[in-house]
């Protein structure tokens, strides 16, 4: 509920001073005069005229209120000239009393009671004086004079409506114009921390807080009266200033979360912002609002400067700081099916390892190409190609690396020969004559064979050699052998391979015919 401030002025020669008091729950204050209208006498005749105006604690005149008077006198002298009056739209009221005691009943314009106030006039001779009694205020005008009497101040006054002052920075003293003398000054609400009201209303101090504009009632007051003024206080900040990132150049390592990096300030920051953008290249976070870096970089970069400036409503400060985003060393390589078992002269499907992270290059050792004729790719660690080379079970250690670092992992491989295929022999069928050495017939087979056999048994059957090792066919047929087919197979550990060839062995031609003791002579008929 707003508190009610009846006011009063002296028109003629007399003031009465204002006290605060409580009636029907409101706290109101009367500030009260009667006014002669001609020259003050002991007469009890004399008329008395109190003007004024009703405003609320604001300062908002409270238009349509009734003030009505009632004596408290049988005595006709001591009626008043005025019953009722009502305030105009600025609050004013005027109200005429002969010298006298009465009450002056005041309601709003819907009809609720604002008070009821006793008023005495005794003595028009003696400066007036008010005084509060127990219940109702009771306005006691026991002293009149007849000479000129102080003013109730008026028309305060700051040379500006508004004002816009820098936290942490003295302001210059600011001092009102005012008609009259001001013994009291208040502000409503309570001028900014730093800054204090004398009793002349002057503002001076510091501002020590920040705040957008508010409106302050100033109220300059003395004995007889009040005056009100308003203005706009504004607190900004000192532009920030000495913005700086400890610990630049920062080198951050991709995918690995950072601690969050807050720069130390000068002042106050409401924003920031950072050129070329962080995020989006490194994917860092960058915090509009106090400068600071945090998250989880995601992107390489190599070393780059970066401006952040930081700026309030004042201005602003920037600084240069370099950021470095790293790969993380590579780690868990793996490669999938290890231990690998591949077939000498077969193309293996290319095998490439799991890793996490970036690499940049790879090793293996022992060297892998050497010993099975297999391509190691030295950028992604990859193994791919045909083996050549037959290799028993064999560990390999390969490497992965970048630049911060390095992963390993150890992978088996053996490389077997392929089954022997393709067995032939070129001139089958074969035609040998008994007891005459044949030409050796070796076959002809891909890949490598290391043992060989024959069936029928060749040595049995025709008294040719049959080699084990190599299946080469060779020797003098010493037995005849209608033509014969004869299973041939080569073979070696991981497998086997046959053909058919079919041989006969024929009796040689006669030769060396002779005649012992030719030339011969012969007798006819003898």
């Amino acid at each position: 509920m707003k508190k009610l401030i009846l006011m009063s002025l002296l028109f003629g020669s007399c003031m009465a001073g204002g006290s605060d008091f409580q009636s029907n729950g409101l706290l109101l204050r009367l500030m009260g005069l009667m006014e002669s209208m001609g020259t003050i006498s002991t007469s009890s005749q004399g008329d008395q005229t109190l003007t004024g105006y009703l405003k609320d604690e604001d300062g908002n005149a409270i238009a349509n209120a009734t003030l009505t008077v009632q004596s408290e006198s049988s005595s006709a002298l001591r009626a008043s000239t005025t019953n009722t009056t009502t305030t105009d739209s600025e609050g004013r009221f005027s109200l005429t009393f002969k010298i006298g005691s009465y009450k002056v009943s005041v309601k709003s314009s819907a009809g609720s009671s604002l008070g009821i106030y006793s008023v005495s006039a005794t003595n028009p001779n003696i400066q007036p004086v008010l005084t509060v009694q127990s219940g109702n205020l009771t306005l006691t005008i026991n002293n009149f004079n007849n000479g000129a009497a102080p003013l109730s101040p008026s028309l305060l006054t700051f040379a500006n409506s508004g004002y816009t002052f820098t936290s942490g920075v003295p302001i210059s003293s600011i001092t009102p114009t005012v008609t009259g003398t001001l013994t009291s000054c208040s502000a409503r609400p309570s001028l900014p921390a730093g800054l204090s009201l004398s009793a002349r209303c002057v503002i001076s101090g510091t501002p020590t807080v920040l705040q957008s504009s508010i409106a302050y009632l100033i109220r300059g007051r003395n004995s007889y009266g009040d005056t009100i003024t308003k203005i706009t206080i504004t607190i900004n900040a000192l532009p920030p200033s000495n913005l700086s990132y400890a610990g630049s150049p920062f080198t951050f390592t991709q995918g690995a979360l950072i601690s969050t990096i807050t720069p130390s300030v000068s002042g106050t920051v409401t924003s920031c912002s950072i050129s070329p953008n962080l995020t989006t290249d490194t994917g860092l976070v960058f915090n509009t609002t106090n400068c600071a870096i945090s998250g989880t970089p995601i992107n390489l970069k190599s070393a780059t400067n970066y401006t952040v400036t930081a700026s309030n409503l004042n201005g602003s400060t920037n600084t240069t700081m370099n950021v470095t985003v790293n790969s993380a060393p590579p780690s868990n390589l793996s490669y999938s099916g290890s231990p690998f078992v591949f077939t000498q002269n077969t193309a293996i499907s290319s095998r490439t390892p799991s890793v996490t992270g970036t690499i940049s290059s790879c090793s293996i050792s022992p060297n892998l190409s050497t010993d099975t004729g297999l391509t190691f790719n030295t950028t992604n660690c990859t193994i791919s190609g045909t083996p050549t080379l037959v290799k028993s079970a064999t560990n390999y250690t390969v490497t992965a690396s970048n630049s911060n670092g390095s992963t390993n992992t150890t992978i088996n491989i053996t490389v077997n020969i392929a089954p022997p295929s393709n067995l032939s022999y070129s001139g089958s069928p074969f035609v040998f004559t008994q007891n005459t050495a044949i030409t050796s017939r070796t076959p002809s087979v891909t890949g490598t064979i290391t043992s060989c056999s024959i069936s029928p048994n060749l040595t049995t059957d025709t008294g040719l050699t049959f080699n084990t090792t190599n299946c080469t066919i060779s020797g003098t047929p010493s037995i005849l052998k209608s033509a014969t087919n004869y299973t041939v197979t080569a073979s070696n550990s991981n497998g086997s391979t046959n053909t058919t060839i079919n041989i006969t062995v024929n009796i040689a031609p006669p030769s060396s015919l002779s005649y012992s003791g030719s030339p011969y002579t012969f007798t006819q008929n003898v």
